[in-house]
């Protein structure tokens, strides 16, 4: 049932799922490339990237951002829900802070929002690949939605034209 956003890409119901399922197949196909990245701390990232939208987020006629979204955010939000395993038996701490730093820095700069730039390979993969279907699904819902009357419109939000034609 959750989106993935407000306005930016997939603000729909069932929009966070989506995402999430698109994020983890670019991810498989991008491994192919580059075969020496840890596949299951990539999956697992890529899983878990979002996970704080789900706090972030309320659905009732409309999609809302909820108090704890607008005050702490999905980055927090979902970093939080992971370091609550830190020193429980069985968790491996190298492998638990690779995870959460791939959650607070999938936005990829401190402009967008994240508080630590990605600084191992999977994350920047992690990050290359959210923004890249951030754009992409965004820019195919404006050329869906265009009426015909022009060859172009313009995406404010990414600031920049999109050609219609």
């Amino acid at each position: 049932m959750a989106p993935a956003a407000m306005h930016m890409h997939h603000a729909w119901i069932g929009g966070l799922l989506e995402h999430t399922l698109t994020i983890v197949t670019l991810c498989e196909q991008a491994r192919k490339t580059y075969p020496s990245l840890n596949r299951d701390l990539l999956i697992a990232g890529a899983l878990l990237h979002d996970t704080g939208k789900l706090e972030e987020y309320q659905v009732s006629t409309t999609i809302r951002t909820t108090p704890v979204g607008v005050l702490i955010g999905h980055l927090t939000l979902g970093s939080a829900r992971l370091l609550a395993y830190r020193g429980k038996p069985g968790i491996d701490e190298n492998t638990l802070l690779k995870l959460t730093h791939m959650i607070v820095s999938h936005h990829g700069s401190l402009e967008l929002g994240s508080p630590k730039m990605p600084a191992i390979p999977e994350a920047i993969l992690l990050s290359a690949m959210d923004q890249m279907d951030c754009s992409m699904t965004r820019t195919l819902k404006l050329i869906e939605e265009a009426d015909g009357s022009s060859f172009e419109t313009y995406d404010a939000k990414e600031s920049r034209t999109v050609y219609l034609k």
